[in-house]
């Protein structure tokens, strides 16, 4: 489907429960940020609440560019705050 990005990656973003609670909130954001600076520094990297760690990374990244990284966070901490506010 054709669609603006921005809310593309809203809608992406609203389906990125990475910490596994049942929402997507600022949590998930740090679930995120863990997950890529362990990754910058060549530490172990995995989404802890997921037993299928592809499945993660394809909810990790947001706006589906190939990388998990802070881009993907700040999407999911517009779609928190746009949430919060009642903007969506």
């Amino acid at each position: 489907r054709k669609c603006d990005v921005e809310f593309c990656a809203l809608d992406l973003a609203a389906n990125s429960d990475l910490d596994g609670d049942g929402t997507v909130g600022v949590s998930d954001a740090v679930e995120l940020l863990t997950y890529y600076a362990n990754k910058a520094v060549n530490a172990p990297a995995s989404f802890s609440h997921f037993d299928d760690q592809e499945a993660a990374l394809q909810l990790a990244d947001v706006n589906k560019d190939g990388n998990i990284d802070t881009a993907d966070a700040v999407e999911i901490l517009t779609y928190y705050a746009r949430k919060a506010a009642g903007m969506l």
